[in-house]
């Protein structure tokens, strides 16, 4: 779609090709993705993973989500989604 810009298209159309996941912040590439069955990630799903997989400990997926949040001025909403049972 047009709302997508280039770079996001282009790594759409790879990871389609190739059968392979795409992982993403934006809102509508994401649903762009789901509507495709094209298997997709955001921010959540992989902070999630980092603790569900106990690669990281839940302190350390928060400080992650605290530094994220100050160094990239974003805010990660639905942050109880990474550590729901």
């Amino acid at each position: 779609p047009s709302s997508l810009d280039n770079g996001e298209a282009e790594s759409i159309i790879v990871c389609q090709t190739r059968g392979a996941a795409f992982l993403t912040i934006d809102r509508r590439a994401r649903n762009f993705c789901l509507a495709e069955g094209i298997e997709v990630f955001d921010l959540i799903d992989v902070l999630r993973a980092l603790w569900k997989l106990r690669v990281c400990s839940k302190r350390q997926v928060s400080q992650l989500v605290n530094d994220i949040e100050k160094r990239e001025g974003m805010v990660i909403k639905h942050q109880e989604r990474i550590f729901a049972r």
